[in-house]
C-alpha cells in the first residue's frame, strides 16, 4: 500500500517537474521574445515602424490576431496605420483613466457595436500615456477568453517600453517636421526673392503654389491665385488663353514646353515673358501638376530693339555719308569734262568762219571728253553691278600677257612687277573690258599702297576649288556658287589696312590720300559681284595687302557670237521710211533728230512723252517705219508706251533708248515685242547700225 502511495507521489512529482519545466521553458520563450520586440521598439525609425513590430510581439506572445495603438482625437479612437476608429464611451473612458478592460465578449462592450461582423470575439484594453495624448493598446482574438490573467500582467509589464518607443517615435515626427518646416521656409524665402516668377499648376487649373515676384508682377495676391478655381479667372480670358494652351502642350506630350507669353502686368504695361513649364510626375509615373518659371525679358528686348535701331541709323548715315562722297566725286570729275567741253565749244564757235581746221580740233577734244563722260557711266553703273558685259570666253593669263606693257606703265619706277600666269588656267565667262578694268584698278591701288618708296607688286592667276566656308569670307560674293573658280590676284608690300580703312575702302571716292581718285575699287567690287564672282582681301597694317578677285570656271566654251552689223562712214540709209523719236529732253531729242537725218532718214516726228507719241501714231501710222522710245519720261513712261503701240499694231518696230544697261532692259522687256536696244549715250555711227539692223530684219 505504502508502495503505492510513493508511486503516486512520485508520478506527481514528475508531472509538477514537468509543468514547471514547461512553465520555465514558456517563461524563457516569452522572454526573448520580448527582449527582440523591446531592441526592434527602441530602434524603430518610424511610426510604420513601431505598429509592424507591436503586431509581430504581442501576436507572438498572446496568440492575438490584430494589435491597434489606438491614439485619442477628439471622442475618438484613431490607427491611422490600419485605417481603424472606434467611438470613446464610458467603458473605454475608464480605460483612458488608467484602468485595464478584459472583455471576454466584446458584444458586451457598447464601444465595440458590430465587432462580431469583424471576426472579434474578445479584447483587451490596455492604457497609454504619451507626452502630447493618450490613447490605448487593444489586443483582438477571434476566440473568447483569449486573454488570461498571465498575458495581461505580461501585456502590462510591456506598456511602459511601448509608450517609450511610441514617444520616440513622435518626437522623431516632430523633429522631422520641423527640419520640413525649416526647409519649406527657406524654399519660400528663396523663390519669393528670386526675379522670376514661380509657380505650381494642377492638372484641374488650380494654383498649388505661386511665389511673390509672380504676385506682385500680375498685380494680385497669393491668396486669389491658391483660392480661385482656375487661375483663368484671376487673370482675365484675354491673357490665360495664351498660358493655357502651352499649359495643355505640357501636360499632354508630358516634356518641356519654352514659349515667350504677353502679359498686362500691374503696371498698365505689357510685358514679353519667356516662360518654361516642366511637367511633375507622380510615384506611378502619372503627370500630376507642373513647375513654371517665367522671365521678364521686356527690357532686353527693347534694348535688342534699340541697339537695332540704332545700327540702322548708323549705316543709313554711312549710307548717306559714301553717297554724298559719290555725289562730291561724280559732280567733280563731270564737272571737269563739262569745263572741257564748254571751252572747247566754245572756241570751236569763235573760231568757226576763221580757221576750220582749229574747228575740227576743238571738236576732236569734245568727243574725247564726251567718251569721258560716258566712261564714267559706266563705271557708276559697274559700282552699282549693273554695267554693260559683252560676255565672252577669256584666258585670263592670256588677257593679263596683252596687258604687261600698259601695266608697267602703270606703277612707279621703283616698284617691280613680278608676274606669275598659269598658262593652262579654264576660260571664263566675262566682259573682256570689265576684267582689264578690275587688273588695273588693283595694280593701280597696290602702286599707290606702296608710294614713291621701292616695293613688289605681285600679280599671280591660278585655280581653286572653293566652298562655303571660303565664300563667307569674301565680298561680293552673294549669287557666287559653290565649285572650281579662276582668281586674278595681286599682292603688295605697302602699308596695309588696318580694319577702318577696310571697312570704307569700297566707298566711293574714299582714299587715304589728299583727295579721291574716283570709283575704283568701288568698281572693282560691282564688277565682280555683276560676273557672279567673289572678292577676298588679306591685309595688316605695315605687312601688305593681297586681293584676289574670284570668276566661275567655264565647263565649255562659249559659241562664237555672230558680229553685229557694222555701219559703213557716210553710208545714207534709203526707203525705211520716217522715224518716231519720243524723248522728254528736248537737246537729245535735237541732236537725235539731226543724226537720224544725217543717216538718211527723210522724215522725223517728235514726241515728248508717251501720250504724244501714241497720238502721233494713231495719225502717222502708214509713215512711220520704226518708234525710237524713251524709256523714262513724265505722264507715260516708255514701258507702258510700248503696251499702247502694240495695241495700235501689233507689227510696229520699236527700238528702245535708255542709260541703263542691255542685258537689264532685256530681261525686263523679254518677249514684250522689242525690236531692238540703244544705249545712251550713242554716236551717229551707233545709230545707223541699230536702225539699219531693224530693217535688215523686217
Amino acid at each position: 500500500m505504502r508502495i503505492l502511495e510513493y508511486s503516486e507521489q512520485l508520478q506527481e512529482a514528475f508531472l509538477h517537474l514537468a509543468h514547471a519545466k514547461q512553465q520555465e521553458e514558456q517563461r524563457r520563450q516569452e522572454s526573448d521574445a520580448v527582449l527582440a520586440g523591446l531592441s526592434l521598439l527602441l530602434s524603430a525609425k518610424s511610426h510604420d515602424d513601431v505598429i509592424r513590430i507591436l503586431h509581430k510581439l504581442f501576436r507572438q506572445l498572446t496568440g492575438s490576431q490584430v494589435c491597434l495603438v489606438m491614439l485619442r482625437q477628439g471622442n475618438m479612437l484613431v490607427d491611422d496605420a490600419a485605417n481603424v476608429s472606434l467611438p470613446i464611451g464610458r467603458s473605454f473612458e475608464r480605460v483612458l483613466k488608467g484602468g485595464v478592460l478584459n472583455a471576454f465578449d466584446v458584444s458586451q462592450v457598447p464601444e465595440w457595436e458590430n465587432a462580431y461582423e469583424q471576426g472579434v470575439k474578445s479584447a483587451l484594453h490596455v492604457p497609454l500615456e504619451l507626452s502630447t495624448t493618450t490613447g490605448m493598446l487593444i489586443l483582438c482574438s477571434p476566440d473568447k477568453h483569449a486573454f488570461p490573467n498571465t498575458l495581461v500582467d505580461l501585456v502590462r509589464r510591456l506598456i511602459p517600453f511601448v509608450e517609450q518607443a511610441v514617444a520616440k517615435m513622435e518626437a522623431l515626427e516632430r523633429e522631422h517636421a520641423q527640419e520640413m518646416e525649416a526647409q519649406q521656409a527657406l524654399m519660400r524665402f528663396i523663390l519669393d526673392h528670386v526675379p522670376v516668377g514661380v509657380w505650381m499648376l494642377g492638372v484641374d487649373g488650380k494654383m498649388k503654389f505661386v511665389n511673390k515676384e509672380f504676385c506682385d508682377v500680375l498685380g494680385v495676391t497669393e491668396q486669389q491665385l491658391l483660392s480661385a478655381r482656375r487661375y483663368v479667372d484671376v487673370l482675365g480670358e484675354n491673357m490665360a488663353k495664351q498660358w493655357m494652351l502651352s499649359d495643355e502642350q505640357c501636360f499632354a506630350e508630358k516634356t518641356l514646353t519654352h514659349s515667350q507669353e504677353t502679359v498686362l502686368c500691374v503696371d498698365g504695361e505689357y510685358h514679353v515673358f519667356d516662360v518654361i513649364k516642366v511637367p511633375v510626375s507622380d510615384e506611378d509615373s502619372q503627370v500630376c501638376c507642373l513647375v513654371g518659371i517665367a522671365v521678364d525679358v521686356t527690357e532686353k528686348l527693347n534694348s535688342a530693339r534699340e541697339k537695332e535701331d540704332m545700327q540702322r541709323q548708323i549705316l543709313h548715315t554711312q549710307k548717306l555719308e559714301s553717297l554724298g562722297v559719290l555725289a562730291g566725286g561724280i559732280a567733280h570729275d563731270f564737272n571737269n569734262i563739262l569745263t572741257a567741253i564748254m571751252g572747247h565749244a566754245s572756241l570751236a564757235e569763235m573760231e568757226v568762219d576763221d580757221n576750220p581746221k582749229a574747228v575740227e580740233e576743238h571738236l576732236h577734244v569734245i568727243g574725247n571728253a564726251s567718251e569721258k563722260a560716258a566712261d564714267l557711266c559706266k563705271q557708276m553703273l559697274a559700282y552699282s553691278g549693273q554695267g554693260k558685259f559683252m560676255i565672252q570666253p577669256i584666258d585670263v593669263s592670256q588677257l593679263i600677257q596683252d596687258m604687261v606693257s600698259m601695266l608697267h606703265v602703270s606703277i612707279y619706277k621703283g616698284i617691280n612687277l613680278n608676274m606669275q600666269l598659269q598658262h593652262d588656267v579654264p576660260l571664263i565667262e566675262a566682259d573682256a573690258a570689265q576684267v582689264q578694268q578690275v587688273l588695273l584698278n588693283l595694280i593701280t591701288n597696290a602702286n599707290e599702297a606702296i608710294g614713291d618708296q621701292d616695293g613688289m607688286i605681285s600679280l599671280q592667276t591660278g585655280t581653286m576649288m572653293v566652298d562655303q566656308h571660303y565664300l563667307q569670307q569674301c565680298l561680293a560674293a552673294t549669287d557666287a556658287q559653290l565649285g572650281r573658280y579662276v582668281y586674278i590676284e595681286v599682292s603688295d608690300t605697302g602699308c596695309g589696312m588696318d580694319a577702318t580703312t577696310m571697312e570704307k575702302m569700297f566707298d566711293p571716292f574714299f582714299t587715304t590720300k589728299f583727295t579721291g581718285r574716283g570709283l575704283g575699287m568701288s568698281a572693282v567690287l560691282g564688277i565682280v559681284r555683276g560676273h557672279q564672282g567673289a572678292l577676298y582681301i588679306s591685309s595688316e597694317p605695315n605687312r601688305g595687302s593681297t586681293f584676289r578677285a574670284l570668276f566661275s570656271a567655264c565647263e565649255s566654251v562659249l559659241d562664237e557670237e555672230v558680229a553685229a552689223p557694222q555701219a559703213v562712214k557716210g553710208h545714207v540709209l534709203s526707203g525705211v521710211g520716217a522715224v518716231l523719236l519720243v524723248d522728254d529732253d528736248p537737246v537729245v531729242c535735237d541732236v537725235a533728230a539731226l543724226m537720224l537725218q544725217s543717216i538718211g532718214i527723210a522724215e522725223v516726228f517728235l514726241a515728248s512723252d508717251g501720250i504724244e507719241a501714241l497720238d502721233i501714231y494713231r495719225r502717222e501710222q502708214g509713215k512711220i517705219g520704226m518708234v525710237l522710245l524713251d524709256l523714262t519720261m513724265p505722264r507715260m513712261g516708255g514701258e507702258e508706251t510700248l503696251r499702247q503701240l502694240l495695241l495700235i499694231n501689233p507689227d510696229v518696230k520699236v527700238v528702245l533708248s535708255s542709260g541703263y544697261n542691255e542685258g537689264e532692259i532685256q530681261v525686263k522687256f523679254e518677249g514684250q515685242g522689242l525690236c531692238g536696244f540703244i544705249q545712251k549715250p550713242y554716236a551717229v555711227e551707233t545709230l545707223q547700225a541699230t536702225v539699219q539692223d531693224v530693217f535688215d530684219k523686217s
